[in-house]
């Protein structure tokens, strides 16, 4: 991959070109099996967060780093969470979130296709509930098989549930949804507040000295946070201890982070998390729009609180339009936004063939545009001041690998097989709080400072919901 392609893709982004002067990029083979530029949109993101990570180091420095980003390592951290181990074994299987029943596809009386995918288990008993079913295939496959397309939307989204219909590319943009995200970036940055200006405090590393609050969880939120503490960041993520997440990606997004426990719903729980922010210097959460506002976390809220913070909101379908509010995961994006419709190779391989990765592009793909949206806030913060609002979507992400275009040979890919060896190649083995850990190491190599994770992998609520070590 050249550096025209790292400029095509960055201008699709709704960016300047840069330069990449400093950045060695080493192709190799295709990894994943499909028609979208999965390689070249993960390198170019990760290169964009190089460049700008390159950018706070020169600042305080006088002096670049040489960048290097292997394709191969890059596309198939895409899959980071179904790859890491425990003990040899692979967290997805250690530790399962079971599919059931009411998850996977269903035909609708209109011959479209509902997709549902549920990961808590609220969702499951509230799609039993809407649809009037039983938790069995049979029964959800009754119940979808007697309504529309439309009927079955309108009743999930009343419901407040994940499930859509699956659309090409060309009917999402058609969609009031599609048609609101259209224009909109793939990472929004907005100036919400003045404070003076904040250099980035020098430290050995580049982002020493930048305390992150991460409450977030699943996969794409925590990945951008994951990303900045492998530059130095002092990361603090914060859940419920009773919140059901997905076990890989949680254990996958944990390296280099202290984890801690609060509660919002208790009496001070707000209080206690806006102490945290307080002494923040970036604060990132994932729930829907207005759902942190509501609870006097908004943007605005902790802005006037912190002076010169960094907010990030991270949701599945925008900021804009019908679905704003409405709850999804990678794959229901992927449903909804017409990559789903683009596969052509089974979910489940044959008896005794290796499974192709999985490909949760927009979760990573929007972890690391996260990350650099919240790198290039901290350089505008360092040198106009300001508090700062980032915004990413799943769906924004989405839509910025479909205007690229569907042009791939997916039997360009490598085979599965060779695809597991170069996970080896790519992986390290450390303590961690789980067990043994084998996990990818991080994709961007720098000159000067290795990128890497200081801190152990932790359990969550292994630390206390405080910045004191």
């Amino acid at each position: 991959m050249n550096k025209l392609e790292l400029n095509a893709w960055t201008e699709s982004a709704g960016l300047a070109p840069r330069d990449f002067s400093c950045t060695e990029i080493v192709s190799g083979e295709r990894v994943h099996a499909t028609q979208l530029g999965v390689r070249e949109g993960a390198t170019t993101v990760l290169a964009l967060v190089a460049e700008s990570v390159n950018d706070i180091w020169e600042k305080g420095t006088g002096r670049r780093q040489q960048i290097r980003i292997d394709t191969r390592h890059a596309e198939v951290a895409m899959a980071s969470a179904w790859l890491v181990k425990v003990d040899g074994e692979l967290a997805t299987s250690k530790f399962p979130s079971p599919m059931t029943p009411i998850e996977g596809t269903f035909t609708c009386a209109d011959g479209a296709t509902l997709f549902n995918l549920c990961t808590f288990p609220s969702l499951v008993d509230g799609t039993v509930e809407a649809l009037g079913c039983e938790l069995t295939a049979e029964s959800i496959r009754a119940a979808v098989a007697a309504r529309t397309s439309s009927e079955i939307e309108t009743l999930i989204n009343g419901r407040d549930l994940t499930g859509v219909i699956v659309r090409d590319h060309e009917g999402w943009l058609r969609h009031p949804q599609g048609q609101a995200l259209a224009d909109q970036p793939t990472v929004h940055i907005e100036q919400i507040g003045d404070a003076p200006p904040a250099p980035i405090p020098p430290g050995e590393r580049p982002l020493s000295g930048i305390r992150v609050l991460d409450a977030t969880r699943v996969i794409a939120g925590p990945t951008g946070s994951r990303t900045l503490a492998e530059f130095g960041a002092d990361v603090l993520n914060v859940g419920h201890p009773d919140l059901v997440d997905f076990p890989g990606g949680q254990i996958d997004t944990a390296h280099g982070k202290r984890r801690a426990f609060l509660d919002l719903n208790a009496p001070d729980g707000t209080a206690h998390m806006l102490d945290l922010a307080g002494s923040a210097d970036v604060f990132v959460q994932s729930c829907r729009p207005d759902s942190y506002a509501k609870r006097g976390l908004g943007a605005r809220d902790v802005a006037a609180r912190r002076p010169g913070i960094v907010y990030v909101t991270e949701t599945a379908y925008g900021n804009v339009g019908p679905w704003r509010s409405k709850r999804g995961f990678d794959g229901s994006v992927q449903a909804a936004t017409g990559i789903m419709s683009l596969r052509r190779t089974p979910l489940l391989p044959a008896a005794g063939e290796p499974a192709p990765l999985v490909m949760a592009l927009n979760d990573y793909g929007t972890g690391y545009w996260e990350a650099y949206g919240i790198l290039e806030a901290l350089k505008l913060r360092a040198t106009v001041g300001g508090s700062w609002h980032v915004r990413v979507s799943l769906a924004q992400t989405a839509r910025w690998f479909m205007r690229m275009g569907a042009v791939h040979d997916p039997n360009e890919a490598i085979s599965p097989a060779a695809a597991q060896q170069l996970v080896d190649q790519f992986s390290e083995t450390v303590p961690s709080g789980y067990g043994a850990l084998t996990r990818l190491r991080p994709i961007i190599q720098m000159s000067e400072t290795p990128a890497g994770w200081t801190r152990p992998t932790v359990l969550p609520g292994a630390d206390a919901p405080s910045w004191s070590v």
